[in-house]
This record gives structure tokens, sequence and C-alpha cells, in this order.
């Protein structure tokens, strides 16, 4: 009987490997589950001889293909989330249940400073813009959407925390507000409201801030246009919990977790409509018409997604463009009272022109 139990524990082992193994061949992978392509099945043949690489790409597809790989992705970042307070090459686990986004760490730890003729070089290119946009009769206005860690940086782990502690009193975002006010161009620095909120304004589990920061820059970005609007003070904050974060879909493929998001409680179907062909939040360019006054033409990335339907209820005209570099010609077919370039915290040296990209 003793004999019996190793060779029944071995046989159940190699029985279940085998099943997972063969699974691969006739389960449907999921696509994408950790956020990248998985490796298609190798070829045997490649330009009429056997492919010498076929081993090591099969290999790289059964990995990818293993049954039931999303279940042993979820269950290996649940440990290392909540046993040993780590993430992955791509999320940072802090403190309160906060996530970070790991290509955030270079700003937060003072490591990414662009040096005096890039800041002035991205200045001088925004201040071109600027003049060119008055000409058009519309002002234009800069808006760093923080990285997250800059709001709450005390959420963040110790160890980058220590680091940050040594790290240069100064970001990007500093260089670059310094410049912009030295060419007369204006900006937001929407940092102090979105720290010193009641309410969270940034998700827990996903890299951007959550409705109510998105309220608060909206409202900020606006006073320095000296734009008059529904502020959307007066309607209560209501929280709901199925908001899918982007963190947490990196670190738990397919799980459907959900994070928090706090918004007014404001029917905004009904305030504006599409009058693009698409109204995916993340299209390369949106149009929209609503129940307001004036036209904005507004620059974004993806944290300019949840800023959408506080500008469009608010103006009867908004057109959102994610394309780069700007195209600030765009005023010609598409006239505005302002232009919003909005960018995050992040991407700062993507504002950086062409050519000087391209000497450094």
């Amino acid at each position: 009987m003793k004999k019996l139990f190793p060779i029944l524990y071995c046989g159940v082992f190699f029985a279940l490997c085998l099943a997972l193994g063969l699974g691969a061949f006739f389960l449907p992978a999921d696509a994408d589950a950790d956020g990248r392509d998985l490796a298609p099945f190798p070829a045997f043949w490649e330009e009429g001889a056997f492919n010498a690489d076929f081993f090591n790409e099969f290999d790289a597809w059964l990995t990818d293909h293993f049954a039931a790989r999303r279940y042993f992705i979820n269950a290996n970042s649940a440990v290392k989330e909540n046993v040993f307070r780590t993430g992955s090459d791509q999320v940072i686990v802090g403190k309160d249940g906060f996530l970070f986004y790991n290509e955030t760490t270079a700003d937060y730890c003072g490591e990414s400073l662009l040096t005096r003729e890039e800041i002035d070089a991205i200045a001088d290119s925004l201040k071109e813009m600027a003049d060119k946009a008055s000409s058009y009769g519309a002002k234009l206005v800069v808006a760093v959407a923080p990285n997250k860690n800059t709001v709450y940086g005390d959420c963040m782990p110790a160890a980058y925390r220590a680091v940050r502690d040594n790290a240069p009193d100064v970001s990007n975002m500093d260089l670059l507000y310094a410049a912009l006010a030295q060419r007369g161009v204006l900006y937001a620095d929407l940092r102090a409201p979105l720290a010193d909120a009641e309410n969270l304004t940034y998700h827990k589990r996903d890299t951007h801030w959550n409705g109510e920061g998105a309220r608060i820059a909206y409202n900020a970005i606006l006073d320095v246009l000296e734009f008059s609007r529904d502020d959307f003070s007066a309607y209560p904050t209501v929280r709901t919990t199925d908001f899918p974060g982007d963190l947490d879909g990196m670190l738990y493929p397919g799980a459907g977790k959900t994070d928090d998001n706090y918004m007014p409680q404001y029917d905004f179907d009904s305030a504006f409509v599409y009058t693009s062909a698409g109204a995916a939040p993340m299209a390369m360019s949106l149009s929209t018409r609503g129940g307001g006054e004036g036209s904005l033409l507004i620059f974004r990335d993806s944290f300019g997604s949840a800023l959408i339907p506080y500008f469009s209820a608010s103006f009867r005209d908004v057109r959102y463009e994610r394309a780069m570099p700007y195209r600030i010609d765009l005023l010609a077919r598409h006239p505005a009272d302002a232009v919003i370039i909005e960018i995050a915290e992040r991407n700062i040296p993507l504002l950086l022109p062409d050519a000087v990209r391209e000497d450094g």
C-alpha cells in the first residue's frame, strides 16, 4: 500500500500534464490573454527545407496555448500580488489596493528628465501651434494628465519612494510648464486639483483618472480658458463598481475583474450625440454635438476618453483627435473657439519635434 500511493500520485500528475498539453491542440486559445499576440503554430517546412527553428517555435506555441493557461497566469498573479506584493514587468503593486503602470516609474523616480534643449524644442513647437490657433481666432491650452503616481505617490512601494526621495525635485512637467509660461502659452496644471479632491480621482486598478478626476480636469482646463460652463458639481456623485481596469487586465487576463468609478448623476446620454461615423472612446477621430454653445478642437490620448462626456455635453461642437503630430490646420475646416492639447505625463517626450528626436 505504501508503494501504491507514490505510483498513483505520479500517474495522476503525468495524466494531468498530458491532458493540459493535449488541450493545446483541441481547446481554443485566449487570444491576447496577457496583452500580446499568441505565438502561431510553426511551419514544418520553409522555402523547401525543414524549418530549423521548428522546435523553438513549437515550444513558444505550446507555452502560449497550454490548456487553462489563463487560469495559471491569474493564480500566479494573485499569489504575487497578495502574498509577495509584486506584480509583473508591466504592473507595480502598491499600497491600499493601488496598481501602477511600470512605464511611469522613470518619471516618478526622476530618471527621465529631458534636456533644456529638448524642453525648449517642445515649448517652441507648442508656441507655434498657439500662434497658429490665434490666427484662426482660437485660444490654445496645454493640459498634461499627471501619472497616477504623481498624484498618489504615497501609495507606491517603499523601495520606489526611497529612490524618489533622493531624486531631483523637478519633473518634465515642471520644466515644460515653466517654458510655456516664458512663451505666454496657456497651460492647466492639474496636479493640485486632482490631489486635493475629496474623492479618489484615479482608478486604483487602472492607469487613468476616473470620472471624478476627469470632471476636475475638465473644470481646471475651462478655468484657464475662462469659459463659462456647467461644472457638474450640483449633481450627486455616484459610485459604480463595473469599470474594467487596464492594469487588472494585465495581471488577470480574462478574469473580468472590475474597479470603482465615480461620476455625477447626470444623463450624459441625452446631452450630446456623436456626429462622427464611430463612437468608440479610443477612436482616432470623433466629433460630437451637444446642447451648449461654442466649439472645441481637442488633441488627446487615452486620458481624454473620460473627458468626452463633459466637454461634449457642454459645447455645441467638439472634435477629438488622437493622431500625432497634431494637425492644427484642421482649424481651417473645423473652426473652434479653443484648442486643447491633453497628453499623459509619461508621453511628454512624444511632443519632441521629429528633427530634434532624430538628432538625439
